[in-house]
């Protein structure tokens, strides 16, 4: 069935009901799908409660990128109210499911005390695991981590190994802390 949604273009308005009855059949993918539909206005009026509607049931059934734009939306206060709790718990139902992004963001909440208690360590372990998939700004905060030894013990070589890497993926900030080590 993932094939089928994979080939259902965002923009085509004859596959808007192929779409709906997969998502309406309990399809998390479909599902998801229909709620970019609706949060953009693709073949359809755009609709904020529609959007979390959709949103809410994939996430609920499983799909991690729905559960990460969730976390999104509770972190920022867009569509629904901020609340920093509920984004990490959204964050990390995606980020169990190897979501790099969800794992960054969660990394960050820990770094930053934004719904979850302080706690460097698993700031150090959510980086690390999106780190793994070279993603690029947990491989400069891994790389802060361990320049100022929080969470890690303090290793300067490997600070400047997590920099360079997240450098050669565009993180600007990382050369200048290339140039302090």
């Amino acid at each position: 069935m993932d094939t089928l949604i994979n080939d259902i273009s965002l923009n085509d308005e004859n596959e808007l009901t192929t779409l709906s009855v997969l998502a309406e059949c309990g399809n998390a993918k479909a599902q998801y799908r229909l709620a970019l539909r609706y949060k953009n206005g693709h073949g359809v009026t755009r609709s904020d409660a529609k959007t979390l509607e959709w949103l809410h049931v994939s996430a609920s059934n499983g799909y991690a990128s729905a559960q990460y734009e969730l976390g999104e939306l509770y972190r920022w206060g867009q569509l629904v109210k901020l609340n920093y709790l509920t984004a990490a718990c959204w964050y990390e139902k995606a980020a169990l499911q190897n979501h790099a992004e969800a794992q960054y963001e969660l990394g960050w909440m820990y770094q930053n005390r934004r719904g979850v208690e302080l706690d460097y360590e698993k700031a150090a372990y959510w980086y690390s695991k999106a780190a793994t998939q070279n993603h690029p700004r947990a491989l400069y905060a891994l790389g802060w981590l361990y320049e100022n030894g929080r969470g890690v013990a303090q290793n300067k070589n490997q600070a400047a190994q997590y920099f360079q890497a997240a450098w050669k993926r565009g993180v600007v900030d990382a050369k200048i802390h290339l140039e302090r080590l």
